[in-house]
């Protein structure tokens, strides 16, 4: 039975709305599922630590070498502790302080898988602050070779950095694949985005779409488009052209954060789910996105505009080109009254989707071909 420490750096674990926690958590269930004994560490209400001991490590108020610094000397000290095999990394950006604790980590004999969420992801960083640590990536991964074991990515590449890839889908959980999808009214179509409201997501862009809809079109189908997120920069403009337009507000409602069980009473009367619509504003037209399947979850048909090798070409799929270009809304609504999937076709789908059988690949290729 291997020891794993899966560990993140600025995702809060304690954050019940954060779809990326819950993608964590899922992970690790699987990983433990996989005969493998876990301790989760990460940040926790801006404490550090692992989830279910009471041993934290503060990290507020610190400066960003000195957080890094205490939390590093912190999972070396959980490492040598509980005998660790492996660690899993929820990617960190790389920089002296991050390359000194791989070769700290390798010295003990330590086998080190990295995650990738996005990938390629240097187009992401639009704050100064952002590309000040983008250069130092840039730097420093040069030295993943020969300190990382695999990389575990989303996209189709077989090394990044030099380094071998294992290549894996987002998933969900088996748990929450709804079984029973209730039969829902069409008399308002009702799309729904949920998302963290960053530019690459595209939200602006569908919220364009239906104002240039309702000013040149013949509106043949009600709908109504459903935001789920922050109240950050990006959904402050949206509001603001909500707030002087009141004719595009009758068709968009924001509706700020929500936690799972709230998303899955407001997914049972939903019809649409939206995904990314501006992956290409960040340089990426091949993606793999966790959001697709949670709506595949939840019995949605999607709309995207990337590229996405698990979902490509299904009948409950509808692809918009990767550009700045109005989105046809009456298209959208005929393609969806028209249908010619069931709900069970898009559960069916995703049950071959679980983060059980995508952390089963990493770990029997790390095992060798046998875990």
């Amino acid at each position: 039975m291997k020891n794993v420490l899966y560990f993140s750096y600025s995702d809060d674990l304690s954050d019940k709305f954060s779809g990326v926690s819950k993608k964590i958590y899922a992970q690790t269930k699987a990983i433990e599922q996989l005969n493998c004994n876990v301790l989760l560490a990460g940040n926790i209400g801006g404490l550090y630590g692992i989830v279910g001991d009471t041993e934290r490590v503060n990290l507020r108020a610190q400066s960003l070498l000195t957080k890094k610094k205490i939390m590093f000397n912190f999972l070396i000290k959980k490492i040598k502790q509980r005998n660790i095999d492996v660690v899993y990394i929820r990617m960190i950006g790389a920089s002296p302080r991050f390359i000194s604790f791989l070769r700290l980590v390798k010295s003990l004999n330590v086998k080190i898988i990295m995650e990738i969420p996005t990938y390629p992801y240097d187009q992401e960083a639009k704050s100064f602050k952002g590309k000040v640590y983008n250069f130092l990536d840039r730097i420093y991964r040069k030295q993943y070779k020969g300190l990382i074991d695999y990389i575990v990515t989303f996209s189709d590449d077989d090394f990044i950095y030099d380094v071998k890839c294992i290549n894996i889908s987002n998933a969900v959980s088996e748990d929450s694949i709804q079984k029973n999808i209730p039969v829902k009214n069409t008399g308002i179509l009702k799309f729904i985005s949920v998302s963290s409201l960053y530019y690459w997501h595209g939200v602006d862009r569908f919220v364009d779409s239906i104002e240039h809809h309702i000013n040149h079109d013949n509106n043949n189908f009600p709908f109504k488009f459903y935001i789920v997120g922050p109240n950050n920069e990006e959904m402050r403009k949206i509001r603001k052209k909500l707030e002087v337009n009141n004719k595009l507000n009758q068709f968009v409602e924001y509706l700020g954060f929500k936690n799972s069980q709230e998303l899955n009473e407001i997914y049972k009367d939903t019809h649409i789910g939206v995904g990314s619509l501006g992956r290409h504003r960040s340089n990426i037209f091949k993606i793999n996105t966790l959001k697709n399947k949670e709506y595949c979850a939840n019995g949605l048909p999607i709309i995207y505009s990337e590229n996405d090798r698990d979902l490509d070409g299904k009948s409950f799929v509808y692809k918009v080109p990767a550009d700045e270009s109005n989105i046809d809304i009456n298209s959208i609504c005929e393609w969806y009254i028209n249908r010619c999937w069931n709900d069970s076709d898009i559960t069916d789908f995703i049950i071959n989707y679980t983060w059980f059988s995508q952390m089963k690949k990493v770990f029997k290729t790390i095992s060798g071909g046998g875990l």
